[in-house]
């Protein structure tokens, strides 16, 4: 039985994050690391994240 809901489209993934602490936090950049995936080099984002 499969555990993902949900099927990649068009060879794209999404990451949820979720500030679930009481201070705001800031995201530099984004890779995916899994046995089977060619490594891409990270993805440079800039985006803080409130609580909740």
């Amino acid at each position: 039985m499969p555990l993902r809901t949900d099927e990649a489209v068009g060879r794209q993934v999404q990451v949820r994050l979720t500030d679930t602490g009481t201070a705001p936090f800031t995201v530099t950049a984004v890779a995916i690391d899994s046995p089977g995936l060619v490594a891409l080099p990270p993805t440079v984002v800039h985006t803080t994240f409130a609580p909740g």
